[in-house]
């Protein structure tokens, strides 16, 4: 059975980042980093599963036919010429591995950034929510994927649909209209370079009814001319 992970950002589940520039690491490292990620793995699914009986799973029949096509053909208007963005046969956008990303790497190269924030003005433009599916090669996680914390694939593809998520939140897509995905290896392409990617499948939602509102400042109330005179003769009493 495909082992997938599916998350709201309002509880949203990630491993923790390690940071650090060299691809050694020492055995007391290596063993705390283990020892963590195993705790993190046990949290995520005993998570999941939570969420799977709360009726968190995606259907998936509602992102194929006419009616979605209809949804997504202003947006691939839109974004056509975008750098490193291409279309699904669903409407999906599909972020192209090499552009975005190095092989075995979660950052976004900077000119992916730069197209994230055409993919973000499209959304906004049309009302659009986005699930963010990640996914990776078949290749074995090296040691310097430990300096994410992370051992697997299926990690490795959260990751890059996080890092996604958070250059659209900068370029103004509330996260309350995103929901992310991994597939890790488990739907590969022709080719590594093809299978190293991410998906953006647009979701429409009564977004503004779920969203939070400020409410509007009160103004200052001028004093009327009567209690203007009211305040000028108290002051002269005292």
């Amino acid at each position: 059975m495909k082992k997938v992970i599916l998350t709201g950002l309002a509880a949203t589940l990630f491993v923790s980042l390690f940071s650090g520039c060299s691809t050694y690491v020492t055995k007391d490292q290596y063993d705390r980093d283990v020892n963590l990620l195993k705790q993190a793995n046990d949290d995520l699914e005993r998570r999941n599963r939570d969420l799977e009986l709360k009726g968190a799973n995606i259907d998936w029949q509602r992102f194929a036919g006419e009616q979605y096509a209809k949804l997504t053909a202003e947006l691939k208007n839109r974004l056509s010429g975008t750098g490193g963005v291409t279309f699904g046969p669903s409407g999906e956008l599909v972020l192209e591995g090499e552009f975005f990303f190095s092989s075995g790497r979660a950052e976004i190269k900077d000119k992916g950034t730069t197209s994230l924030k055409e993919v973000a003005d499209g959304l906004k433009s049309a009302g659009l929510g986005a699930l963010i599916v990640g996914h990776t090669d078949d290749s074995l996680i090296r040691v310097s994927g430990h300096r994410y914390g992370i051992s697997t694939n299926l990690e490795l593809g959260m990751l890059r649909a996080k890092n996604v998520m958070l250059e659209l939140h900068k370029a103004g897509i509330p996260e309350t209209r995103m929901y992310l995905k991994s597939d890790g290896q488990n739907s590969p392409k022709d080719t590594k370079a093809k299978s190293r990617r991410v998906e953006i499948y647009p979701l429409k939602g009564n977004w503004e009814e779920k969203e939070v509102k400020a409410p509007p400042k009160k103004e200052k109330e001028e004093p009327t001319p009567k209690e203007h005179k009211e305040k000028k003769e108290d002051r002269t009493l005292k």
